[in-house]
């Protein structure tokens, strides 16, 4: 991440979208000017852990030098068959397509995150 004015610091959201909504409504949207570190638990306990983990990538995406995403322990393969999002996951989109598709393409998305920030 290039030097910038601003770095906001921001973890354990645990799937509650109207939070990292309000986060973003309050310090603005990723920029050159205006980066932001989000320290993982990204889901689990919270109802929108799906609707979270798909605004965080799509901000990733957006804008990739301004945003980096680190994996937190609820990122993981226990914590989420233990915490509510892979259950989540089953409630939206039915047991077949969470079991056989989303679940595990979660699972290799988490896998890519880094542990770490530099």
């Amino acid at each position: 991440m290039p030097p910038r004015a601003r770095v906001h610091v921001v973890g354990d959201l645990h799937g509650q979208l109207p939070d990292l909504l309000h986060i973003l409504d309050d310090a603005g949207m990723p920029s050159a000017t205006n980066g932001f570190v989000f320290n993982g638990d990204f889901v689990d306990r919270g109802a929108w852990g799906c609707e979270t983990l798909l605004t965080f990538a799509l901000l990733k995406i957006c804008f990739p030098q301004d945003v980096i995403l680190i994996r937190g322990n609820h990122e993981s393969e226990f914590c989420t068959s233990c915490y509510g999002f892979e259950r989540e996951l089953k409630v939206k989109f039915g047991d077949a397509n969470a079991l056989h598709h989303i679940y595990p393409t979660f699972l290799k998305f988490r896998a890519a995150l880094p542990l770490a920030g530099k």
